[in-house]
């Protein structure tokens, strides 16, 4: 890396999630677009025109050529994350968008000009804390009733609104999520008659929940190019991830999460597979995947982190614990490893060779960037950095530019003939799973297999026990079958002469025909066979039960019949089945084959 140049704004005071590289005009000469936090400042001439003083606090969008602010705007409210995106895919010139999230809402910037403004929708409040506001607004609607026909104070009772404040109260302390109306009411409000004043203003208006955007980022459509038409990823403060599809900006799809979010991180391409990394407050990591099911995969923490970002096949993870985590999309841990100070930011540095690696800020004012987990070179800024992007910056590709907590602007150049091998050799660390795939992708099937080996090494007294038990299982139940087969000698096949017997019973009775069919499927001729008829003489009689025959060529059949007569005081409880067996002649207690039918009722 070399210097570009370090130059002192004074006033810029953004973080990572406020910062990005965008080609502004389109033209191929790429900017600095922050989202400023400084506060308090003098706005710039062009800034100021509508304003009565120079002075004032406000939040602004600064766009630098170089290290020359260019442009400016105010915003209205303080941002939260900036990103750029290209909303679609056929028009030219390609210029982005800038989305700009601010409390619930989504301002947008096309070629250095106001675009459009996108609003999160409307969350449904608690069932519980509804209902509590439905009865205070039912009681405030009688008060102004009775006080509009002159008997009454036009407040509610006191023991209506202690019972409406005890109820939100339980709500809050059970861990439910309470809008700030609620809040306000129990919380604002110190004595009974300012509660009485807030429920009587704000009763009657609909209870609704504004999302609060946290962060945010963009997920490609359908193309890993950098001018692809690509989505809006939104994480809010009350858990839910929005998906919103541009050029009409709705919300294609959403995911609540059990806890607010503060990171969010994308792999993949929405129309064929993506994973969603975000990072909760809780100190945990929640996969969303582009799979149908609804089921997430969840990391725990016992640390809150700084940063989530995706590289080609796996995610980087920064914690306040001086720590880097990578995982994959399946949420397996494939290494860890400690800095030597606490990380401020993160930042994704792939150049146009096959180098995809990552660069981690700390506050003491290195920049280390990671092949993996092999550091591959430092940097040293001047003051702790707050905000990192790598990209094309100006005319200039592979660009890492940092912003200080100073106000700096901190620009170094990959050189194009750079080879950016490891320093040293990288330390095992013992936190980490010894099973490290960080230096080539490992195929889906792979991955799937070494889990398998994984789970089987770790709870094999378990997977043999249950295999033991499966197979005697198994040996139980072919034992039983086949004892119950050798009872009955009931198979309408025979499987060593390949012979093949088909009865059925016609007639309406008290008079049946049994007609018997007797097919050799096989290659061999065979000789003297017995066929025996038997029904339950208790309820049939049968005219011929039995009959020979002395040969039965190959792919021949043999059809023979016999009338069946049914007794008219058939008693109940008997058999109404015929059995047909086939034996060896001369040898009777061997059947070759037999077959049941039931006969038809009367």
């Amino acid at each position: 890396m070399k210097a570009l140049e370090i130059e002192s704004t004074g006033i810029l005071n953004p973080f990572q999630a406020c910062s990005a590289l965008v080609n502004v005009d389109g033209v191929g000469n790429t900017n600095l677009v922050v989202a400023d936090l400084a506060g308090i400042g003098k706005l710039s001439n062009a800034a100021s025109q509508n304003l009565n003083s120079a002075t004032h606090m406000f939040t602004s969008i600064k766009v630098f050529q170089g290290h020359r602010l260019l442009n400016e705007h105010i915003v209205p409210a303080p941002p939260v994350a900036l990103v750029h995106f290209y909303p679609d895919s056929d028009v030219t010139p390609r210029i982005p968008v800038i989305a700009l999230g601010s409390g619930p809402d989504v301002f947008m910037y096309h070629a250095n000009t106001p675009f459009q403004r996108f609003t999160l929708p409307f969350i449904k409040p608690h069932p519980q804390e509804e209902e509590a506001w439905k009865d205070l607004s039912v009681a405030v609607a009688a008060a102004l009733s009775q006080a509009a026909e002159c008997s009454g104070t036009g407040f509610i009772d006191d023991e209506v609104l202690q019972f409406a404040w005890n109820r939100i109260v339980e709500l809050r302390d059970s861990g439910a999520p309470i809008t700030r109306r609620s809040l306000e009411f129990i919380s604002g409000c110190s004595d009974t008659q300012s509660r009485r004043v807030m429920v009587n203003n704000e009763a009657l208006t609909p209870l609704l929940i504004q999302p609060d955007i946290s962060c945010m980022t963009v997920l490609n459509r359908n193309s890993f190019t950098k001018d692809a038409q690509a989505m809006l990823v939104i994480g809010t403060e009350q858990g839910i991830v929005y998906l919103v599809s541009p050029p009409q900006y709705s919300v294609v799809e959403q995911r609540t999460l059990p806890s607010p979010i503060a990171h969010v991180g994308v792999i993949g391409l929405y129309e064929k597979e993506f994973s969603i990394f975000c990072a909760c407050r809780d100190g945990s990591i929640q996969v969303i995947s582009s799979a149908k099911s609804k089921s997430m995969k969840r990391i725990l923490f016992d640390v809150l982190l700084v940063g989530v970002i995706g590289l080609r096949d796996h995610f980087i993870v920064a914690s306040m614990k001086k720590q880097v985590f990578s995982y994959t999309t399946e949420a397996h841990l494939m290494y860890s490893f400690s800095v030597p100070s606490p990380i401020t930011a993160i930042e994704k540095v792939e150049t146009n060779s096959t180098f995809c690696g990552y660069a981690v800020a700390m506050m003491d004012g290195q920049v280390h960037l990671y092949d993996g987990r092999d550091l591959v070179s430092k940097i040293s800024a001047n003051g702790s950095v707050c905000s990192i992007r790598f990209g094309d910056f100006g005319r200039d590709s592979s660009c890492l530019v940092m912003i200080t907590s100073t106000g700096e602007l901190d620009v170094r150049i990959l050189r194009r003939n750079a080879r950016l091998l490891p320093l040293k050799p990288a330390a095992p660390d013992p936190a980490a799973v010894k099973v490290s795939a960080s230096h080539f992708p490992i195929p889906k099937k792979t991955r799937g297999y070494l889990d398998l080996m994984k789970r089987e090494r770790e709870n094999s007294k378990e997977i043999y026990q249950k295999f033991q038990l499966d197979l005697m299982h198994l040996r139980l139940v072919a034992a039983r079958a086949t004892l119950n087969n050798a009872k009955r000698r009931l198979n309408p096949v025979c499987d060593i002469s390949n012979l093949k017997l088909s009865v059925e019973v016609k007639g309406f009775g008290p008079t049946y025909r049994i007609y018997v069919r007797l097919l050799n499927a096989g290659t061999d001729t065979l000789e003297n066979l017995f066929v025996l008829l038997a029904a339950d003489s208790r309820a049939y009689s049968i005219d011929t039960a039995g009959f020979e025959v002395a040969v039965l060529f190959s792919e021949h059949c043999v059809n023979r019949s016999s009338l069946m007569h049914a007794h008219q005081n058939t008693n109940e409880g008997v058999s109404d089945m015929v059995q047909v067996f086939v034996f060896e002649h001369g040898v009777r207690n061997r059947v070759l084959i037999a077959n049941k039918i039931p006969v038809p009722l009367n």
